[in-house]
């Protein structure tokens, strides 16, 4: 039997560091919106953080997200409305 070594260190490295890498949902809004969501909530900004990047899934986590994106989606129909115009 014969082996070929194609593979260097870097490569061997750079695929094992791929494959720990798991693709994670983000629901991302601007400042505005996070200062609404604080607002709303009466959290911390760390708190908000944590929930729009799905790092907690509590209650309050998803009531979070779930404004987020209804914030999202009035800001899309706003957009909408002045190109349709």
């Amino acid at each position: 039997m014969q082996y070929q070594i194609n593979r260097t260190k870097l490569e061997i490295k750079m695929k094992q560091t791929n494959k720990k890498r798991k693709r994670k949902n983000k629901i991302s809004v601007g400042q505005r919106h996070r200062d609404i969501l604080i607002e709303s909530f009466d959290c911390s900004v760390q708190s908000i953080e944590n929930a729009l990047n799905y790092v907690t899934d509590s209650d309050l986590a998803r009531e979070i997200r779930t404004k987020a994106k209804e914030l999202l989606k009035e800001e899309v129909r706003k957009v909408k409305i002045i190109l349709d115009e």
